[in-house]
Parts: C-alpha cells; sequence; structure tokens
C-alpha cells in the first residue's frame, strides 16, 4: 500500500485474518492504528474491538518518514516472524513488551542507527529483543536495506563479521535467485 496523504490505517482492525502487511511511501503517516479513532470504528460498528493483528506474519513498512507509533500498548503477535523497518526514523517506540519475544522466533529488521535510537518499555523488554537477537545473530540478518533498479530488489545483509548480497526480482517472481557471499 502507498498513499502520500494517508495518515493511519486503522480501519485494518476490520481485517483480522491478515497476515502480510506491506505499508510505504506514505509521506504523511503518523501511526498505523489511532487510539482516537478507533474507539469511533468501534462504537459505529458497534462492537469492543479486539487486538489487532493476531494472525499477522509478515511487517512491512518502508520509507515513513513522520511514522512515530504502529500502536500505543504492547501488542502479543503471536504469529509475528518478520518486522522490516526502513527509512522510519521517527519511529522510536515498538507495540512490543518481553512477553512478545517468549516463543517466537520473531525478526526486527532495521538499520543500525535505528536500533540504536529504540526506547523500549522496560530493562526486561529491551534485554529480551536483545538476547533473541544475538541468539539468531548467525541465522538472521539484522540490518536490510531495500532499493530497486530496472525492476529487480537488492537486499543487503549484514551479519556481524560477515555479509550476503542477495539480488533477485520482485517478490512473486518466477526468475533466479542469487546468493553471492561478500
Amino acid at each position: 500500500m502507498g498513499c502520500k496523504k494517508l495518515k493511519d490505517v486503522t480501519w485494518l482492525m476490520l481485517a483480522p485474518n491478515l497476515r502480510t502487511l506491506w505499508i510505504t511511501g506514505c509521506a504523511k503517516m503518523e501511526e498505523i492504528l489511532s487510539e482516537g479513532k478507533l474507539s469511533e470504528v468501534a462504537g459505529v460498528i458497534g462492537i469492543p474491538y479486539s487486538k489487532p493483528f493476531l494472525k499477522l506474519e509478515t511487517f512491512h513498512l518502508f520509507d515513513l518518514a513522520k511514522l512515530k507509533s504502529i500502536y500505543w500498548d504492547a501488542l502479543p503477535f503471536p504469529c509475528l516472524k518478520l518486522l522490516h523497518l526502513h527509512g522510519c526514523r521517527e519511529l522510536k517506540r515498538l507495540p512490543l513488551n518481553s512477553d512478545s519475544a517468549k516463543g517466537n522466533r520473531l525478526s526486527i529488521e532495521g538499520s543500525k542507527d535505528w536500533w540504536a535510537a529504540i526506547e523500549w518499555e522496560n530493562e526486561a523488554t529491551r534485554n529480551a529483543f536483545l538476547l533473541l537477537s544475538i541468539l539468531f545473530m548467525h541465522e538472521i540478518f539484522v540490518v536490510c536495506i531495500l532499493a530497486t533498479h530496472q525492476g529487480w530488489w537488492y537486499v543487503y545483509n549484514k551479519v556481524i563479521g560477515t555479509g550476503l548480497h542477495w539480488t533477485g526480482p520482485h517478490p512473486g517472481s518466477e526468475k533466479e535467485v542469487k546468493l553471492i557471499d561478500l
């Protein structure tokens, strides 16, 4: 999804079976789910809202320069495997707590500078996710920068001490994927 004037996507609360979400290039997006709008939506449809994104498996946020919030409270994310952020410099807090890391192989991808600026809910949450990052450091790339050039996608994966360069077509294409060690 990409819309330059969109400020939030609170209406996604009405999509409880959502498994993959890409939000990219929304220059005015400040929050993914708005607490104020959420209570309005619940009032209009006459039912209380439940926790969002319970079935979400992959969550991609790209080039959202004004994004400050995904959700105002911690979310369980029982199915989430990948949270990928790029170009979301104003996003300082994630809707996670120490319970969000338990039993979940969640990969959070963002730039080194973004990771350094993250504000954790508390020390237990910080420790849970830093430990998770260290445990999976050799399996999961930490920094991912996405760019397009002539319809091809370049993803640079940087793991401490090593790097992989993946070159492949846009997701869903049948063309060959190449892995090149840097």
